[in-house]
């Protein structure tokens, strides 16, 4: 038996339901972060979205995402957009 699973780009109202499974209870993501995760087109599937998370988690402060926090290739597209949140 086997199971064909759509690639995570073809998939992105899954990608707000897996952030929050791999960020965690005690974790929270700035909208304008979800935002781009929510754009990206994961050519690497889940792997690459838990990769971004873990980094993400190890560059926050204070138990929250930001946007700056994100590897580059992910922020990018919206990047012009937003200014970073600055750090106090």
């Amino acid at each position: 038996m086997s199971l064909k699973v759509p690639p995570l780009r073809e998939r992105a109202g899954d990608i707000p339901l897996l952030v929050n499974r791999f960020l965690g209870p005690e974790w929270r993501i700035e909208s304008v972060a979800m935002e781009a995760l929510e754009q990206y087109a994961w050519p690497g599937n889940i792997r690459q979205l838990i990769n971004a998370i873990e980094r993400g988690k190890i560059l926050a402060d204070d138990g929250e995402i930001l946007l700056e926090d994100l590897p580059e290739v992910v922020v990018r597209p919206i990047q012009g957009r937003y200014r970073p949140a600055s750090r106090n």
